[in-house]
């Protein structure tokens, strides 16, 4: 399902359109694909050489610069390539532009086959008939036997539509999940890594210091991560703290702060 971010260009990329978000904003743009091949036919269909020859030349990075840059408008694409043809929000997942104001226009990319759906309505109809008339020559009442299908077909389409978009918004959760949780045990290996070239970075400072300032920083150290109401500091230290007090309280201040 083409839906995504609005890109840079907001004119559309079809020849011989003049459809913008400006003008007709009515109508809605789609993004080229990003798949190379599904981008090429796009352009091969758009009939625009300009943008065919940057395909033969650089395939993959044009078709980047084409899902980034450019969009076509909902007028070239036919109904059934939308998931909706009431609203044409949304293009079906492997949708292909054919609608184009051309003397050479693309064949239509909508298959001749019919759809599961119609193709069982048809053959339940024929039965009915078929049965219908059997028991018009038997003179028998009508068989039950037969399946019934309940419900308008357009109906049980978009159904099926919603149910196939539902399912792709499920798998982009997922998707967006897993990249969160990547990320999540990326940043707890680059803080784990950080926390630890920190300490090793401080045990080297430590280590190039004198023995007794090492001591020293160390106890601050070991007292800084003890309790307030707790026992921090060693009798030692504390007759340390006193002496200090009383041959230069200035000097304990500023120890303190």
């Amino acid at each position: 399902m083409e839906t995504s971010k609005r890109p840079k260009s907001s004119h559309c990329s079809g020849i011989n359109c003049n459809n913008s978000r400006q003008f007709t904003p009515e109508l809605s743009f789609f993004r080229f694909p990003k798949d190379v091949e599904r981008c090429m036919r796009w352009v091969i269909n758009c009939r625009r050489q300009d943008l065919l020859d940057k395909m033969k030349t650089d395939p993959i990075t044009t078709t980047q610069q084409l899902y980034k840059s450019n969009v076509l408008c909902a007028e070239h694409f036919e109904e059934k390539q939308f998931m909706n043809a009431i609203q044409r929000k949304s293009l079906i997942p492997l949708a292909v532009p054919t609608l184009f104001k051309i003397c050479n226009p693309p064949p239509p990319e909508t298959s001749k086959r019919k759809s599961p759906l119609k193709r069982k309505l048809e053959v339940h109809d024929s039965a009915m008939k078929k049965k219908k008339k059997m028991s018009c020559d038997s003179e028998a009442g009508p068989s039950s036997s037969l399946p019934i299908v309940h419900g308008d077909p357009d109906e049980t389409s978009e159904s099926d539509a919603s149910a196939l978009k539902i399912e792709a918004m499920r798998k982009q959760i997922a998707a967006l999940r897993s990249k969160v949780k990547a990320r999540d045990k990326k940043i707890a290996t680059l803080s784990d890594k950080i926390q630890s070239m920190e300490q090793t970075n401080q045990q080297k400072f430590i280590q190039s210091l004198p023995s007794s300032a090492q001591a020293f920083i160390e106890s601050q150290l070991q007292a800084s991560g003890r309790s307030k109401t707790g026992r921090r500091w060693s009798i030692a230290e504390k007759k340390l703290a006193i002496t200090l007090y009383h041959s230069s309280p200035k000097t304990y201040k500023i120890l303190r702060q």
